[in-house]
């Protein structure tokens, strides 16, 4: 969803008096893992995702072994998982991985009379384009490693004055550095320099498991050291990539041999 398209939504919901609607705009496969507890979802609406089928865009898709896994611990008891999709064979892997995942299917469809569409449902059944429809409920109940564990302090580094060697700070440039696992990766994309003050702003990209955040991170010269942390303006999730990223850059500059 755009920010126009929200902004749109929530005018919409203003108008009508609705007041128990919240919209984020997140990567859904990040936002129901993270930001929902075990057991508190009653329902799950997929509309029309982008397959993503070619090879390498295998990271984008959503219909994977893990998002079902996800469902199977956010979903209650008997939770529903409902998808619309203009794609056959999307349809087909979401019943095949679901039934794996341990769901039975409730509805698989073609064409069903909906009370309600989607924008694109309508545009393309006015193309007399064929539309896919499965619900499949939870039948087990599965645990799920979260990112985001309760209050989550802004992640900061301290390099001693005589540790530190600034000329590495160049180096750092659309290298990629991943963490021992894999998991965790970040890339520094570019540096900003305050002219008067040894303080730079560093732009860095860190992924979990796929899912990507721009941040900028802060390194500033104090009396005795050097301070790395996490810059508040953009205010990304404090995911374990986000905390990698700081201290990747913090290591990266510190002297081999002091």
């Amino acid at each position: 969803m755009s920010i126009f398209s929200a902004a749109k939504a929530q005018r919409k919901f203003a108008a009508a008096g609705l007041e128990n609607i919240r919209l984020i705009i997140l990567d859904a496969r990040f936002a129901l893992r993270n930001l929902f507890g075990s057991a508190t979802v009653a329902k799950v609406y997929l509309n029309f995702p982008v397959p993503w089928s070619k090879n390498r865009h295998a990271e984008r898709r959503v219909i994977v072994p893990e998002f079902f896994a996800t469902l199977n611990d956010i979903l209650r008891e008997e939770g529903i998982f409902e998808l619309s999709t203009d794609v056959d064979a999307y349809a087909q892997e979401a019943v095949s991985l679901g039934q794996s995942a341990g769901f039975s299917v409730l509805t698989q469809e073609k064409n069903p009379d909906r009370e309600s569409m989607t924008r694109f449902e309508r545009k393309w059944k006015r193309f007399d384009r064929d539309i896919y429809f499965v619900q499949l409920q939870k039948e087990k109940a599965e645990s799920v490693t979260r990112a985001l564990k309760g209050m989550v302090p802004i992640p900061h580094q301290f390099i001693k004055q005589e540790e530190i060697d600034i000329s590495a700070l160049p180096e750092i440039l659309d290298k990629t550095f991943k963490s021992d696992g894999g998991k965790e990766i970040c890339v520094f994309k570019s540096i900003y320099k305050e002219l008067a003050h040894d303080h730079y702003l560093i732009k860095a990209i860190a992924t979990d498991e796929g899912f990507a955040q721009h941040c900028i991170l802060v390194l500033a010269r104090r009396e005795r050291d050097w301070l790395v942390k996490l810059d508040t303006a953009t205010n990304p999730y404090r995911t374990p990539a986000v905390k990698f990223a700081v201290k990747q850059l913090a290591q990266a500059l510190a002297r081999k041999e002091v």
